[in-house]
């Protein structure tokens, strides 16, 4: 009789133990991301493809992203300077481009700033913008900072998307340019 109290009196205090528990198998209230993470699905402004290209450098999350801003067509030129300085290429394509962003796995900062004698230039169907660009890369335990000034030529196209079509960089002063940064990234 004695074991068949404590038996009972143990189903008791499990029992007691499961309903008073901490409701393991319930449903909880999703969780809001712990950051987010910024992107213009539908790019149709000029200026909304120019937030995505700041995007996909800032957040690595874009990473996959990015070959959907370049047009099929897209074309990156490298600095005259750098191109005679460091043996570069004169230019590359979307390929070799989205290739490049794909290998980056380092925190980035990137910041364009208005170039003050240039104003940007948009049409119905094309665009030229100019911006200073700043590109703080952080591989631990150092930083390298990137710096000059770029034109981009954007286009519309069929689909009512702007895209990048042309890029070209510029050195400004004896900084190291976006593009060489580029460039070292590429497998040779």
């Amino acid at each position: 009789m004695k074991i068949k109290v404590a038996i009972f009196s143990l189903l008791s205090l499990l029992m007691l133990f499961m309903v008073t528990s901490c409701e393991i198998f319930e449903t909880r209230e999703a969780e809001e991301p712990a950051g987010k993470v910024d992107w213009n699905l539908f790019p149709i402004t000029p200026y909304q493809t120019l937030d995505n290209l700041s995007y996909a450098y800032n957040y690595n999350e874009n990473i996959d992203r990015y070959g959907s801003i370049l047009s099929n067509d897209f074309m990156f030129y490298f600095d005259t300077q750098d191109i005679q300085d460091y043996n570069l290429p004169t230019y590359w394509t979307k390929e070799m481009e989205t290739e490049m962003r794909s290998l980056i796995n380092y925190k980035m900062d990137l910041e364009l700033q208005l170039i003050e004698d240039r104003d940007d230039i948009i049409q119905s169907d094309t665009a030229v913008i100019y911006r200073n660009y700043h590109l703080l890369l952080t591989r631990n335990p150092e930083s390298s900072v990137f710096m000059g000034s770029m034109t981009l030529y954007l286009q519309r196209e069929s689909d009512g998307f702007w895209r990048i079509d042309r890029w070209e960089d510029f050195r400004t002063d004896h900084n190291v340019t976006w593009g060489r940064l580029k460039y070292e990234y590429i497998p040779q």
